[in-house]
Order: C-alpha cells, then sequence, then structure tokens
C-alpha cells in the first residue's frame, strides 16, 4: 500500500476532499438555470448554484456574479451543497452571461474557481435552428436515420415535429447547443418533411421560431439500385459533357493568347446582421448581435468582422468559424449608436471578402424603438390607412376608411387628416380618441375614384406632423378589370406533384378567387399581397385536370361585377408522360455538342481574321498584285473564265519554244508582258488548275479596242 493512499486512510478524507487541502483552492461550482435559460421580458428565472457532492466544507458563501463584473450580483449564505439566486421581472438588458462561486467563512476564507458561465436569455423570440440528417436524407426502408438539431442557445430542450401531424415527434435536452433524434427501422410512414425548434414548455410566452424544412425520402433497395443504375448512366454523359467543356476552356485560351481578353470579378455574398434583442437598449445595456453567412455559400472555415460607420479598423473579429458569429457589445453608452455592418471572408484568403452587409442602426437610449426613430428622424412614422370592408365600392355604396398610428407610438394627443390625390387640403378631420380614427364616406360616386393618404399630428408640445401614409386606391365602379392567371412551375404536373396558380391585378387589397370550370363552388379564397395571391395545390392527381379561372372575390352580397381570368389548362400526367432524366441527359449532350461545334468554327474565323490581320501589317512578305493596270481604263479581269485560261496555257507554249509573245492578238485585247524578276524579290505564283514550270509574273493589260498602244 502506497504511502499517499495511508494517509487518506488515516485523515478520513474522500479523494476530491484531500484535492482540495494540499491545492489550497476549492473546486469550481455548477450553475443551471430553473426551469431554463430562456425567459420572456417581465418574467423570472432561479440560477441553482450547487457545490461538488464530494466537497467536506460545512459553512460558506455563495456568489452570483454577471459578465466580467468582480462585483456580487447577489450573495448567500450556504445552507448545504447547493444556494438558489431568484431573478424577479427580468428586462432584455438583464441578458448575459452569469457564473457563480462560494467561499469558506472560517479558517483561511478560502474562494473557489468561478463555475461555467450560464448566457441567459431574456427575449420575446429566438432565432430559427438549424435541422440536418446523417447520413443522409435518402435512406433504405428498414434502415436508421439521425436528425441533428441545433442552434446558438445552450441548455435547452429540442422537440422535432413532422409537417401534418398535430403533436412533437420527440422531445429531447440538449448537449450544449444541439440534440439527436434517431430513427430506427424506418419505413413509408416516415417519409416527410421535419422542422425542429426549442422547447421551453407547454406555458412558456416566448416564440420558438422553427428551423427550414427537411425532406425525409425512404426507398426499397431495389429503387435506390436502379436510380443508382441510372445516376451511372448519367454520370457517363456528364463525363462526355465535361470533355466538352474541356475543349471549349482550351478554346477560350487559345482566344485570350490571340489577344481577346475576358475578365470575371466578383465577391463573397453578403451577410445578414441581426441584433438580439433588438436594436434599441439602455445606456450601460449589452447588446448581442449576430452576423451570418447565406446558407447557399460555401461550406469551410472563414473570418467574420464587425465595422462600425466612422472608423477604419473592426470593432471585433471573430476566427475559424462557419456559418455565424456572435459579437457581445457591453456596458454600451450613448457614443455606441450608429451605423453597424459585417464582412466575412476566407481564412487562407483574407484578400477574398464578402459584400458587406445592410446597415443595421443601433440606438443606445431610453426610449422604445418607435419613440427613438421619432426623435432621430425629428417627425412622426408613417402611419396605416385600409378600407373597410374593401378598396372597391358600387356607385351610391359607402366606405370606411381607417387610419391608424403605428403600434408603438407614445403619442396620447393627435388629430387625424385624410387626403385625396396631391391635394394638400384636408378632405376630413377628426381628433385622435384612441390609435385609430375612422373616415366614413358615403354614398360615393365614380368621381371620388382615386388615391387617399392620412396624416396625424400632435396637438401639444411640438406640433409635429407624421409622414404620410402609403396611398390607398379606393374604387367606385360597377365592374371591376380581369385579373391574370398563371401557373409555376408549368401547366403539365406529373401525378403526386405540387403546383401553385398565381392570380395578380391591378387592384390591391382585394381577395381573390379560383375556381375551376365545372365545379359549382370555388376552389379556394386567398386575401391578396401586393395585388397577388397565390393558391397551392398539393399531391395533384388526374381529377385535378380541368382549366381554372380566378377573379376578385368582393363577397356573396356585393353588387360590382366582377369578370374572371382567362382559362388556364392545367394537365396531370403520370410518371411515364414526362420525358425521362436518360432522355434529358441526351439532350443536354447533343446541344452541348452544337455549342463545341459552332464555337469551334467561330475560332477558325477569328484565326483567319488575325492570320490577315498581321499580313495586312507587313509580317508575311507581299506577292505582287494579279493585275497591274496601265492604262486609264482597266476592263473586267476574270482568271477563271476560258479565255484567260486559254490565253495563259498558249502564251507558256510559246515561252517553252523561245518564241516572243505577241500583243493584242485576243479577243479581250490582252496583252501579256513577261517581267524580269531580278528585280523583285523573290516570289512564286501558281496556279492551282495548271502549274507553270517555272516562275513566271504576269501583268494584264487592259486596252480600248483601236486605241493607240502608248506603253512598250
Amino acid at each position: 500500500m502506497s504511502p499517499t493512499f495511508i494517509s487518506l486512510l488515516y485523515v478520513g478524507l474522500s479523494l476530491g476532499q484531500a484535492v482540495e487541502v494540499p491545492n489550497g483552492s476549492l473546486s469550481k461550482p455548477h450553475l443551471q438555470a430553473l426551469p431554463a435559460p430562456v425567459v420572456a421580458p417581465g418574467g423570472d428565472v432561479t440560477l441553482q448554484c450547487s457545490m461538488s457532492p464530494h466537497s467536506y466544507l460545512k459553512a460558506m458563501t455563495f456568489i452570483l456574479q454577471k459578465g466580467q463584473n468582480m462585483e456580487p450580483l447577489q450573495t448567500k449564505p450556504g445552507e448545504g451543497t447547493k444556494v438558489d439566486f431568484c431573478l424577479f421581472f427580468l428586462r432584455p438588458q438583464d441578458t448575459g452571461n452569469y457564473s457563480c462561486i462560494y467561499r469558506e467563512t472560517t479558517d483561511s476564507y478560502r474562494v473557489s474557481e468561478p463555475s461555467e458561465p450560464v448566457e441567459l436569455w431574456v427575449t420575446d423570440i429566438l432565432p430559427k435552428t438549424f435541422l440536418s440528417a446523417k447520413p443522409s436524407q435518402l435512406v433504405v426502408s428498414g434502415g436508421n436515420v439521425t436528425l441533428l438539431c441545433w442552434g446558438p442557445i445552450q441548455g435547452v430542450r429540442f422537440a422535432l415535429y413532422k409537417e401534418g401531424e398535430k403533436s412533437f415527434v420527440s422531445i429531447r435536452e440538449s448537449t450544449k447547443d444541439r440534440a439527436e433524434f434517431p430513427l430506427t427501422h424506418v419505413n413509408i410512414t416516415n417519409m416527410g418533411n421535419y422542422s425542429c425548434c426549442y422547447y421551453l414548455g407547454p406555458d412558456s410566452h416566448v416564440l420558438a421560431l422553427p428551423s427550414d424544412l427537411l425532406e425525409l425520402t425512404v426507398q426499397s433497395e431495389q429503387d435506390i439500385l436502379s436510380q443508382h443504375t441510372a445516376k451511372t448512366q448519367v454520370s457517363r454523359y456528364i463525363m462526355i459533357a465535361l470533355c466538352h467543356i474541356g475543349i471549349l476552356f482550351l478554346l477560350f485560351l487559345l482566344l485570350a493568347f490571340l489577344g481577346h481578353q475576358h475578365t470575371q470579378t466578383g465577391s463573397l455574398p453578403k451577410p445578414f446582421l441581426s441584433a438580439l434583442p433588438g436594436p434599441v437598449v439602455a445606456p450601460g445595456g449589452e447588446l448581442i448581435l449576430w452576423c451570418r453567412r447565406p446558407s447557399e455559400s460555401f461550406d469551410w472555415l472563414v473570418t467574420f468582422s464587425l465595422l462600425k460607420s466612422g472608423t477604419q479598423e473592426p470593432l471585433q473579429k471573430k476566427d475559424l468559424v462557419y456559418s455565424q458569429a456572435k459579437f457581445s457589445l457591453k456596458s454600451l453608452g450613448v457614443q455606441d449608436s450608429g451605423n453597424y455592418r459585417c464582412i466575412y471572408y476566407e481564412t487562407s484568403s483574407p484578400h477574398v471578402k464578402s459584400e458587406p452587409s445592410d446597415v443595421l442602426e443601433i440606438w443606445v437610449t431610453g426610449l422604445s424603438l418607435g419613440q427613438a426613430m421619432e426623435v432621430r428622424n425629428g417627425s412622426l412614422s408613417k402611419p396605416h390607412l385600409q378600407a373597410l370592408p374593401a378598396p372597391v365600392v358600387a356607385p351610391g355604396g359607402d366606405v370606411t376608411l381607417q387610419c391608424s398610428m403605428p403600434p408603438h407610438s407614445y403619442l396620447k394627443a393627435m388629430t387625424f387628416i385624410l387626403q385625396k390625390g396631391q391635394n394638400m387640403e384636408p378632405l376630413r378631420i377628426k381628433p385622435g380618441e384612441g390609435m385609430k380614427v375612422d373616415f366614413c364616406l358615403f354614398s360615393l360616386r365614380p368621381q371620388d375614384t382615386g388615391n387617399y393618404s392620412c396624416i396625424y399630428r400632435e396637438t401639444t408640445g411640438f406640433y409635429r406632423v407624421s409622414e404620410p401614409s402609403d396611398t390607398l386606391e379606393l374604387w367606385v365602379t360597377d365592374i371591376l378589370p380581369k385579373p391574370f392567371l398563371s401557373v409555376k412551375p408549368s401547366q403539365l404536373v406529373v401525378s403526386g406533384g405540387n403546383v401553385t396558380f398565381l392570380c395578380w391585378g391591378q387592384i390591391q387589397g382585394v381577395k381573390f378567387a379560383l375556381y375551376k370550370e365545372g365545379e359549382e363552388s370555388f376552389v379556394s379564397i386567398r386575401e391578396s399581397t401586393q395585388g397577388g395571391a397565390e393558391f397551392h395545390l398539393s399531391h395533384v392527381n388526374v381529377t385535378n385536370t380541368g382549366n381554372y379561372s380566378c377573379c376578385y372575390y368582393l363577397g356573396p352580397d356585393s353588387h360590382v361585377l366582377a369578370p374572371p381570368s382567362d382559362p388556364l389548362e392545367l394537365k396531370v400526367q403520370g410518371e411515364q408522360g414526362i420525358p425521362s432524366q436518360h432522355t434529358a441527359s441526351r439532350n443536354l449532350l447533343i446541344i452541348l455538342s452544337c455549342i463545341s461545334i459552332l464555337f469551334l468554327l467561330l475560332v477558325a474565323f477569328l484565326v483567319h481574321q488575325h492570320t490577315q490581320t498581321v499580313t495586312s501589317h507587313g509580317q508575311i512578305p507581299r506577292r505582287l498584285p494579279d493585275c497591274l493596270c496601265l492604262s486609264q481604263h482597266c476592263s473586267s479581269y476574270n482568271p477563271g473564265s476560258p479565255q484567260e485560261e486559254s490565253a495563259y496555257t498558249q502564251t507558256n507554249e510559246w515561252r517553252q519554244r523561245g518564241m516572243t509573245v505577241p500583243e493584242g492578238e485576243d479577243s479581250q485585247e490582252i496583252t501579256y508582258i513577261q517581267l524580269n524578276k531580278g528585280i523583285f524579290s523573290e516570289a512564286q505564283i501558281v496556279f492551282p488548275s495548271k502549274p507553270l514550270l517555272e516562275p513566271i509574273v504576269y501583268a494584264t493589260v487592259a486596252m480600248h479596242c483601236g486605241a493607240e498602244r502608248d506603253h512598250p
């Protein structure tokens, strides 16, 4: 038995107690938030600080701290191995990192190490989580798959749910910032779209945003084998296509060598910058800025930088991160107000930077968001104007125009004013008795059609006037214009697929109705968004085939005629009616082949033009011209004509016999003169049809019939 173990037996201490005594320090405690580290503004939370279970101390004091501040936030004497710190009526500025320590109240008064920090969130809405599947979203029937849900908040449970089901699939405790949901022996009933979110319990008042949908597909081994065969065949075509692309790339390099340059500039897509719990914070408070890069960008380590207008250097940097970075701003003052942006760049290539994010304006003030905007702008934010029941009314009818202030406005005494068009004269004036006022218009006429807006102004204080509301177009008519109907992605749909009808027109704020030819009732009625409405049809089958139309819908009691749009035919076919992936790949191969041939022809033409340009600048020895006009009038010359070919042949024969070339004996009055080639640079003229025995240079002289020859 070793001496150390003997000493432990004699002292009567545990191993952990024995470690504390020789080291002269106390082991760090554990801090947790109950029931969760997320609470809505105005709520309560309990932070429980507990010692190590093997600690031998009996008299100690627990201390709660926040952030890097060493001043105690709360102090409690220990009555056991743990103590609860209760925080009531929390505010957004209470968000931050908390830790606890404990110390002896007797003997040496030693102090423990701080606990691991617990991040407390005081907010109305939690950030969106992320969901992924491993090993893949495509699973063999009977196999296993694990769905991984993760997010920026630690210590909160995660819930997994499936689209179309009322209850959660499962709820899991988190491990740091993530949780795993294993699905075993999956079958076709497990197919569908899944999402996950933070779960704070059924009584929580905090909104937890769900993750993006993740589609899980379950197939049999035979289907996967057939798909693998099809992918192999497609891969073969892709390899051929890549060969064509490689040829095109080499041709591109050839064009660049000939002097044609192609430059391509760009940058990484810009990130998104957000503030939690919001862009307005009280002096001395804390703020968390999240910088996220787009989900479709690359997936390697980058560096994020936080920038502020007016400063040259980044405020903060976060190295070697993937999709997002967290910047903490603490003890903010009025001087910290301003415009913030963030960028990211490859850690290995700092010169390849993203575009800056959109500007996020931060206000350090004691006002609310709406009040801060009004103080900053020096004017009141614009109200909202809507027509009830609808912005369309028949002649002689009535309508109510409701003008309402923004919900965050702090004004209590104001006057509302209704205006029409660009006329600044008030159409109606009403004192405000709340956040909104109704302007009733009776017995309307067609000339009352137009754009209406409203404003409000203070009746005390600075007498400021708000910005005008967005214009509301009011229609007083017996008949509405015809809307338009389109479909995406196509009018031809595979059975079991999804399709979306888009109905739009020039009137905004009116519902749209979709109906099918041959059916008495409407297929669906939708509210409009910016003059249009979408109608989604999912899992279509052959019964959905037919002609569809849409129209404005003003209710069953409306006296306004709403003509329908032109009919749009929807066709639903089985999978055999749609071109196969093999055919599409073959068509792609044919198209790429045609493009390659056309590109080769273009390169050949450019090379020929380049050669001609080089020749014209004297880089290749010039040959003598084919025609030397020795008189003032040259006749037409066609070297391919039979007479010319005969004349050249006869002249060649005379030269072989040592005879002199006669002048002017052909019908075209053409004289051939043998020149002394010694006075010219060495060059040969070769005729493709009848080559000459030795290099001879001829010049053609065209003379008028009967004219005297002035040249020898």
